[in-house]
């Protein structure tokens, strides 16, 4: 070795003490170990409203500091990942370091940090980084979650909505002798989705098989029972889809040529699931995409619309990157189903949703971020089918959070628009449009009453204009639900009344004393204005010369219509009258006259004189005959033929 190499090998020795620091002196303690873990956290942040986080610190916090740090929005899933592994990007924010002692210590020992939403900065996904320091600045330990700010209405976050489609479906239960066989890995799995179901704030549709339902229904296990409660719970947001009784293939069938069974089996399983829910399920959607062109027709004769393309084949990324999956509808084509537009069921969204969640306090809320970074800010609708829910799968962990009233990614009710062959899918929602669907089964129940008013008194009275204007003013942009249903409810009773106060009156017995004469029957109109009725009178033993529908007007109060009649037959004759709108659809009132018919009618006439001619002939030719007969010489004149008088 030489002696230059022997100089620095000296010169690096003597500096390893220098390097590695000093010992610490006889006395003096070593820094504790403080080690950070995420106890709790709030959603997320809204306009005004901070984020909290609970930490728990392990540890004598000592002179320990707390800082936080926030990162600039998320683009994609990939960043979050990144994040996650200390590659969070830009910081937006850093607030002062405080002392861990100071924070405030809430009653499980845990000390709460928060972060003022506008320190988020723009409305979406942030990393945010607490960080526990030694005195000398030195980073003891590290937490690390995403956070979402809401934003504000001028400045609102752009979030999906899932419409969850649920899969109550198990093997035929029917054995050949009749009885029914629900197997143990389907009443596990019974089990399992009833915990998914039973919060009745959850929104589904249900994708129920009728036969299941039966098989439930008979089963004397627990288990079966609570999935039936949890299906359609009182005032539950729930819709069922109509359903062959057991699941059934409409290829197959056509290609069978006995695709008239599809028909039966929709009409036994239908109430079946009417029952259960409460209400009759949507005909419209098919639970299948592989149908081709004569099985499309044919569901299209038995009112289905829309198929489920279901993509649960495409590749699996985890987590997934590629964008969400709008709904639709989107249209197909016929050569694959007959003319059907189909709902498109996102895959990978589905897979993921049912996978363990991760272990983290947090996991609820990195489920939320990668729903939002993957739909890119387009507020799609995305539907979502499960058959089973494991406890610990992503969606059971976030359910909490998908159902909060402020929740940015919720779960909703399918609601299908038309579909729109030059409308991008994915397009945003608009942010101000109304939900009206509390108020759609009453604004067609007010709309129906109006429309039958409207039949007898016209579209142009004013009465009538006035609840049209109250009809169309309750879907207005900016009411609140009440102020609809006050509408709505004033136009139905104002209706509801006005055809109400519509009425036969009069007597009900009386009497013809002739051939041709006129029946009075009386109209009440109980409204301010004058009305159009039809009359509908009917019977089989009087003629009614006019004809048997009578177009009427009536003014306020009660209007006399005679009715011109002819007799064909005398006695009591029943006579029925109906009051109906003016085309004849709607029944208003009915009634049965009693009408006694005191006259001939010709036929009886002619018939009587009949008899008394031929009567008179055969007395005056009997009498004639008679007059002209001979006496008899040999009678004595004083007595019968055989008799003697004797002399006196």
């Amino acid at each position: 070795m030489t002696r230059r190499a022997l100089l620095a090998l000296a010169v690096v020795l003597l500096s390893l003490p220098v390097l590695g620091g000093a010992p610490p002196a006889a006395g003096q303690d070593e820094q504790p170990a403080v080690s950070l873990s995420l106890a709790d956290r709030s959603a997320w942040a809204g306009d005004g409203e901070p984020l909290t986080l609970d930490v728990a610190v392990d540890g004598d916090v000592g002179d320990t500091t707390v800082r936080v740090r926030v990162h600039r929005a998320l683009q994609n899933v990939t960043e979050l990942t990144d994040s996650l592994d200390g590659d969070e990007g830009t910081v937006v924010f850093a607030s002062d370091p405080v002392p861990t002692a100071e924070l405030p210590e809430l009653d499980d020992g845990t000390r709460r940090v928060e972060v003022r939403a506008e320190d988020l900065g723009d409305p979406g996904v942030h990393p945010v980084v607490v960080e526990i320091r030694e005195p000398n600045g030195t980073v003891i330990d590290v937490i690390r979650t995403p956070a979402v700010r809401l934003g504000t209405d001028d400045d609102p976050l752009a979030a999906p909505t899932l419409t969850l489609l649920v899969d109550v479906a198990a093997e035929p239960s029917v054995q050949p002798d009749g009885r029914r066989a629900l197997g143990e890995s389907e009443l596990a799995r019974a089990e399992r989705l009833a915990a998914l179901l039973e919060d009745p704030t959850l929104p589904a549709t249900m994708l129920a098989v009728p036969d299941t339902i039966d098989a439930l229904t008979a089963s004397d296990d627990p288990r079966a029972q609570a999935l039936l409660d949890a299906l359609a719970p009182a005032g539950a947001n729930r819709r069922a889809v109509r359903m062959p009784y057991v699941a059934t293939s409409a290829r197959s069938l056509t290609q069978a040529a006995i695709g008239t069974a599809l028909g039966r089996s929709f009409d036994a399983g239908t109430p079946v699931l009417t029952d259960r829910f409460g209400t009759a399920p949507d005909p419209t959607i098919w639970p299948d995409d592989d149908v081709g062109r004569a099985a499309g027709e044919l569901l299209s004769t038995l009112g289905v619309r829309h198929l489920l393309l279901d993509s649960t084949a495409t590749t699996r990324a985890d987590p997934p990157t590629a964008p969400l999956q709008p709904l639709g509808p989107r249209p197909i084509p016929s050569e694959i189903a007959g003319g059907l537009s189909g709902i498109q069921v996102d895959g990978p969204t589905s897979h993921r949703l049912l996978d363990p969640a991760p272990d983290r306090t947090d996991a609820a809320h990195l489920t939320v971020a990668e729903l939002l970074l993957r739909d890119r800010g387009q507020a799609s609708a995305v539907a979502v089918r499960v058959d089973d829910v494991p406890a610990d799968s992503r969606l059971s962990t976030a359910l909490d959070l998908l159902t909060a009233d402020d929740a940015p990614v919720a779960l909703a009710p399918l609601d299908l628009p038309a579909v729109d062959d030059t409308a991008p899918l994915g397009s945003p929602v608009p942010e101000d449009e109304p939900d009206l669907t509390p108020i759609a089964d009453e604004y067609r129940a007010a709309a129906d009453a109006l429309d039958m008013l409207e039949g007898v008194v016209g579209a142009d009275t004013p009465g009538t204009i006035d609840l049209e204007l109250q009809l169309v003013t309750a879907l207005a942009t900016d009411l609140t639900l009440d102020e609809r249903r006050a509408l709505l409810d004033a136009v139905e009773t104002a209706a509801r009344t006005g055809v109400g106060s519509i009425e036969i009156t009069g007597q009900t017995d009386l009497n013809l004393t002739s051939r041709s004469g006129s029946l009075p029957v009386g109209v009440a109109n109980g409204n301010d204005f004058p009305i159009r009725v039809m009359i509908r009178i009917s019977s089989d033993r009087l003629r009614f010369p006019e004809g048997e529908e009578l177009l009427v007007e009536a003014e306020p109060g009660v209007t006399r219509i005679d009715i011109p009649v002819e007799a064909l037959a005398t006695g009591s004759v029943p006579v029925f009258v109906q009051l109906r709108t003016p085309d004849g659809t709607a029944l208003l009132d009915d009634r049965q006259l009693n009408v006694r018919s005191t006259a001939f009618s010709g036929v009886g006439l002619a018939l009587g004189l009949g008899a008394l001619v031929v009567l008179g002939a055969w007395w005056f030719r009997s009498w004639r005959r008679h007059r002209n007969e001979p006496a008899d010489p040999e009678e004595p004149a004083d007595g019968p033929s055989g008799s003697s008088v004797p002399d006196s």
